[in-house]
């Protein structure tokens, strides 16, 4: 079965809220800041500048998890390609001259059981510079 992961890209703060991180700020936010109304309307408005982000099922040549919005590399001389949802997978997206172009998410796992890893090297929010975008 499918370990089921997400994280948050807050965009408010400009952090990432891992998994463990996330259930702290939860378990805050609801149990120690909710009898209050103001946080908690202060609270419900936060959540509107949370993305949501998936875990792939995969791991890194470093063993870490790979979620959306994750940008990896094959190797050194590969492009950087970032991770998205695309009803109803996964694909590995680039940039060119021209858009964007993706990669089907079988492809990929073609690599990760050939034992060709990617490396995890950011991921778009912190790092849109690694695919070519503005910060």
């Amino acid at each position: 079965m499918k370990e089921i992961k997400v994280r948050a890209w807050d965009k408010k703060l400009n952090i990432m809220w891992e998994s463990i991180e996330f259930t702290k700020l939860l378990r805050y936010l609801f149990f120690e800041s909710f009898p209050n109304a103001t946080a908690y309307g202060e609270i419900k408005g936060h959540f509107d500048d949370i993305i949501w982000l998936e875990y792939t099922g995969l791991k890194d040549k470093k063993g870490v998890d790979i979620y959306e919005g994750d940008i990896v590399q094959l190797d050194k001389e590969s492009r950087p390609m970032f991770v998205e949802y695309q009803s109803p997978s996964f694909v590995m997206k680039w940039k060119t001259k021209k858009g964007y172009i993706s990669k089907q998410w079988s492809e990929f796992q073609l690599y990760y059981k050939e034992n060709q890893f990617y490396t995890i090297i950011g991921n778009i929010y912190a790092n849109p510079e690694l695919i070519g975008d503005k910060k």
